[in-house]
């Protein structure tokens, strides 16, 4: 079984993947290119070096493409039969290729061993590639699973009276800033508003949506949940250079057998395994020192590793001409060391970044394990109030009161649009009133304790939305289906009705609903084109996501777009 799972891994679908093949294309040309040897010549690279290189190449990304097609799904054995043949393919394009520039005769003992020599290194660096991205593949799927049951967990608490403290500070803010944009606004809806003014009023509370309650909303519900890639490169990367905690023995082993047989293929045993053995000497020393050194002076760590990416190359030059050339009387070899010498800092911090991502992985998914633990022992203690009322809050935000100012700038810009005194008076009126209903909500309690809920509170977000849509409603009995249904469906109710006047274009919407299984089975109906769920959904995406997981739906119909929702 054990050793299933490590071809599985080691030799996966992933490495012959377009992500695999361009990095594998990229390395192995590169290392060609430099780190074989090449026709006889003056030591710099022709062109024609380059362009039996780069054939090579494209041979075997061709081959390992055909195989991916032909199988689809290619299994263990398959993926490395395809890096062996594929390798050898390169090998044998490579060899012919060097050989025909020297315009020299071929020999069969030649072709053969760089065959081999490209089947096991096309193996090894190419299943190592793919295990990478099999392993961060496997990661993001783990971590997405735990984030999701975290994020279940949170928001599966039982209702309650009692609010943190810390919630209901953050509901004062809200509501005090709000009072102020409610009280400009009203300042517009004075008796004998121009059609300036209901513009005006219904502009200030569309930006008030956009531009404060919105982003507040999101931005309190994203606090409670993990965040969506925990491991980025770019933190990786700061993260690396801050600490440089060098892993000095995965690093030294790894130039060990890239270097080391790069430098036996190109220079023979003796000068190759004397260069490597200059090279892992000098290049161990200083990783070493710089390493002791951040260590030392953990402040000045981020410094240190700076200094030492930019010393390694010129430091490993020099090393190459005064104890090699000079010293030892070794062959120079300027195409082989320079490229060594450039590649040495950037391999250095992947390897560390690699090492690091490893460590970081098990530490975040232990945290979000222990997040789940906590979230468990939160719910059989009742403990979890704080992350459930910020939802509550970003929820009620979204839902209640953007909704209603929604509706209310919408009725104002339409009735400004008429510029007809009865229906700006009737607008202006009921704008007033409405406000006045949103001031006097408590800044010091909870707004979604005392709400009304049931059938009544969908009637009263029905009628906030008459006269900007022809709205039918079809419920059954509020005793039919539990409260918490209920409170459900008025979320579900505010939300779909603001999406169809706001952006959808929608001049008609059906409600209907009906309770079947021990489930209230909501339907929204409207006119209007709704676009496609983005990759990065909103917050009411994400709040059915949550409450109603998989039994949720926005479909396309022929009368516009319907929206289902199976609250059970």
């Amino acid at each position: 079984m054990r050793n299933r799972q490590w071809a599985a891994t080691w030799l996966s679908p992933l490495a012959l993947s377009n992500t695999s093949l361009a990095l594998a294309t990229i390395i192995g040309g590169f290392g060609s290119l430099f780190l074989v040897p090449g026709p006889e010549g003056d030591g710099h690279v022709s062109w024609q070096w380059a362009l039996a290189v780069l054939l090579s190449q494209a041979i075997f990304a061709l081959i390992l493409v055909i195989v991916r097609r032909s199988l689809h799904q290619p299994g263990p054995v398959a993926v490395f039969l395809a890096l062996i043949v594929g390798g050898a393919i390169r090998g044998i394009v490579i060899e012919v290729g060097a050989e025909s520039l020297d315009a020299g005769n071929f020999v069969a003992t030649e072709i053969v061993a760089r065959a081999l020599n490209s089947a096991v290194i096309s193996v090894i660096g190419v299943a190592l590639i793919g295990a990478t991205l099999a392993w961060r593949a496997d990661f993001r799927a783990q971590y997405r699973l735990l984030r999701d049951r975290a994020i279940l967990l949170g928001t599966a608490a039982h209702e309650g009276d009692a609010v943190e403290p810390s919630v209901l500070e953050a509901w004062t803010t809200i509501k005090h800033d709000l009072d102020m944009t409610l009280k400009e606004a009203g300042s517009h809806l004075q008796t004998g508003a121009s059609p300036q003014d209901l513009e005006a009023a219904a502009e200030l509370l569309t930006n008030t949506i956009d531009l404060d309650l919105r982003p507040v909303a999101r931005a309190m519900w994203l606090e409670t949940v993990p965040e969506e890639d925990p491991i980025r490169p770019s933190r990786l990367l700061v993260d690396t250079v801050s600490r440089w905690r060098l892993p000095l023995t995965a690093i030294l082993g790894f130039y060990l057998v890239v270097v080391g047989l790069g430098s036996l293929i190109r220079s023979g045993f003796i000068d190759g395994g004397a260069y490597t053995l200059r090279y892992l000497i000098v290049t161990g020393v200083i990783l070493w020192a710089s390493t002791s050194m951040a260590r030392a002076f953990p402040r000045r760590a981020p410094l240190i590793a700076i200094v030492t990416l930019l010393l390694l190359p010129p430091v490993i030059l020099l090393c190459d001409h005064w104890i090699g050339s000079e010293l030892l009387g070794l062959p120079a070899d300027p195409s082989g060391q320079i490229v060594v010498a450039l590649q040495t800092p950037i391999t250095t911090v992947f390897i560390a970044m690699a090492i690091e991502a490893v460590r970081e992985r098990s530490a975040v998914l232990a945290a979000l394990q222990a997040r789940i633990d906590s979230e468990v022992a939160l719910l059989q203690q009742q403990e979890g109030r704080s992350r459930r009322d910020a939802q509550r809050l970003s929820l009620f935000v979204h839902h209640s009161v953007q909704s209603e100012l929604s509706a209310i700038a919408m009725k104002a810009s339409e009735a400004a649009s008429t510029s007809d005194l009865v229906t700006m008076d009737e607008a202006r009126h009921e704008a007033r009133e409405r406000l006045e209903q949103l001031e006097s909500l408590d800044a010091y309690s909870p707004p979604w304790v005392q709400a009304v809920q049931g059938r009544e509170r969908i009637e009263m977000v029905v009628h906030a939305w008459m006269g900007l849509l022809e709205i039918e409603v079809e419920l059954p009995e509020e005793s039919a289906c539990r409260t918490d249904q209920w409170q459900l469906a008025t979320r579900v109710v505010e939300e779909a009705l603001a999406n169809s006047a706001r952006h959808s274009g929608a001049t008609r919407v059906e409600i209907s609903g009906r309770c079947e299984a021990e489930a209230l089975v909501i339907r929204v109906l409207d006119d209007g084109t709704h676009s496609p769920i983005k990759s990065s959904p909103g917050l009411g995406s994400w709040w059915l996501d949550r409450v109603a997981p998989g039994e949720w739906s926005l479909e396309h119909v022929t009368e516009g777009a319907q929206l289902t929702v199976r609250i059970k």
